[in-house]
């Protein structure tokens, strides 16, 4: 397959040497010299035929030149020698021009591509039909459910240990999907060990031209690593880095929490304070670092 002609100046036929007119006028303008100097007497020739005739022979070899360059130039043009515009991915590709790429050929390339990202991507990602039974799944999600792809496809995503989609499991989804907008919020997984796993869970619905729903998309991804690493902070911000015991934000914290109880239960709160004589002139005298 050949890419379009253009007129770009990579690769672009041109046609060399003289217009045709230009070149049949020089042709007949020799040919009326040449019968003056056949006509005239040999004597008048030593002056300044020689001359007459190196022109001759000069002009002879340009019609000779333009010949060759039309020969050339056909022969490109039966190549089908042709330029490249546009970007250079579209040279790369088979069936670069944009125009030779019909609706088929992108749809397909399409495709292609999304269901390379639904391969490779890191998300756990599910696909259910109209009845919540499963039709497709990734790599993924096969990896963290401990299932076969084989023993998923056609089962309810209950059975696979998956939250049913309704409010009672996971709330306000039905209202969620419902209005069309995408549900998130935590979620339990049961693998085909027996464990249980908190995800935070995407679910959103695929609809055909009609707008009804033909299938729900689950999306998982495990935010374990992230909340421990949020009580890990938040343990740090609660307590010294080098004695480990409460520090002042935590003791407001359970103060709070106390006088929240006294008044619902309408007991007494009784607070005790006990200083260290001469502790606050060691911090004072030799730094909080010394101190501790």
């Amino acid at each position: 397959m050949s890419l379009p002609m253009s007129q770009s100046t990579m690769g672009t036929p041109t046609r060399q040497g003289l217009p045709f007119p230009t070149t049949v006028a020089i042709l007949v303008a020799l040919a009326a010299l040449t019968g003056y100097l056949l006509s005239l007497p040999l004597h008048g020739l030593a002056s300044w035929a020689w001359p007459a005739m190196g022109a001759l022979a000069t002009a002879a070899s340009v019609a000779l030149a333009v010949r060759q360059s039309r020969r050339q130039t056909r022969q490109m043009h039966d190549a089908q020698v042709v330029g490249v515009t546009g970007p250079l991915s579209q040279a790369l590709e088979p069936g670069a021009a944009p125009e030779e790429q019909g609706g088929a050929a992108r749809a397909l390339q399409g495709m292609r591509m999304l269901e390379a990202a639904f391969e490779q991507s890191g998300a756990a990602i599910v696909i259910t039909d109209a009845l919540d039974r499963i039709v497709l799944v990734n790599p993924a999600f096969v990896e963290v459910s401990g299932h076969t792809a084989v023993a998923m496809l056609g089962q309810p995503a209950e059975l696979m240990g998956m939250a049913p989609l309704r409010g009672t499991h996971l709330p306000e989804l039905e209202q969620t999907l419902r209005e069309g907008r995408r549900w998130s919020g935590e979620s339990m997984l049961t693998t085909a060990q027996g464990i249980q796993q908190d995800l935070w869970l995407n679910v959103s619905t695929i609809r055909n031209a009609q707008q009804r729903v033909t299938h729900h998309c689950r999306v998982f991804q495990d935010v374990n690593p992230l909340k421990e690493q949020l009580r890990t902070m938040a343990d740090q911000a609660r307590h010294d880095s080098l004695t480990g015991l409460p520090n002042r934000r935590a003791f407001g914290e359970q103060l709070f929490k106390a006088m929240a109880r006294s008044r619902r239960y309408a007991k007494t709160l009784a607070i005790m304070c006990v200083d260290l004589d001469g502790f606050k002139g060691v911090n004072d005298r030799h730094g909080h670092q010394v101190g501790d």
